[in-house]
This record gives C-alpha cells, structure tokens and sequence, in this order.
C-alpha cells in the first residue's frame, strides 16, 4: 500500500477517538450527581435533599362533633396530625379528640375521660400530613 492510504486510515482512527474522547467526557460531564448536602465539624451529614421529612398536606377544623376527613394522598402513608390552632378561653379543660387512620381517611371521636375535666371540647384547627416525604 501506498503512504496515503497509511496517512489516511491513521488520520480517521484519530478522529475516531477524539470523537469517542469527547462523547465519554460530555457523558461524564452530564452525569454529576445533583443535590445540597451540609456537614457539621466531625464531617456528619447533617442535612441532605435525599433526606426524608414530614409534609404538611393541609388543614381541617375539629369543632366538638366527631367527624372525618378524606385525602387521596394520606392512602397507605404514615401519617401525622398536629395542633395549629385551639379556640377555646383561657384556663379552661376541654376533652381532646381522638384521632385514627384508615386508609386514605383521617376520623377522630370525642372520648370521655376518668379524669375531673370540664365537660367541653376541645375546638380549634390541625395540620395533617405524612412521613417519609422526600424534598
């Protein structure tokens, strides 16, 4: 064979591989892991978005009556109810509600207690929400 068929074939396996070069690094480039981490002094992560949290999904209000809620989201999840709100005057005992999970329902029910509580209930708003979601 002559030297420009040497030259050649020489010239395209070089671009060959700085195309294959080039397309591994771009794929490199493009695979960096994507995210917020914070580190405290013994270089423990403190803080991650994989992290799980808990996620406020809403509110309702409990007025004395037992009543129910319904949130396709709540379905299967661990679930959490806090207090945001209590109407009630100062110094005054009231009977909390009783709250159960079933499904994608959140009930409560008025129980009455041993205890020397003035009868009357306990009114005002919550938060509900569930565990385990990620940011």
């Amino acid at each position: 064979m002559n030297l420009y068929v040497y030259i050649m074939i020489t010239l395209i396996s070089f671009a060959i591989a700085v195309a294959l070069w080039k397309r591994k690094k771009k794929k490199e480039e493009t695979d960096m892991p994507v995210g917020i981490e914070v580190y405290n002094q013994e270089s423990k992560t403190i803080f991650s978005t994989d992290m799980m949290f808990c996620r406020i999904l809403g509110t309702f209000e409990v007025d004395g009556t037992n009543s129910s809620i319904t949130d396709a989201n709540i379905a299967n999840r661990d679930i959490f109810v806090v207090i945001a709100e209590c109407k009630k005057p100062e110094n005054e005992c009231s009977s909390l509600p009783v709250f159960t999970f079933t499904g994608n329902t959140i009930s409560w029910v008025y129980t009455s207690t041993d205890y020397n509580i003035a009868n009357i209930a306990f009114k005002g708003k919550y938060y509900y929400g569930v565990m385990g979601a990620k940011l």
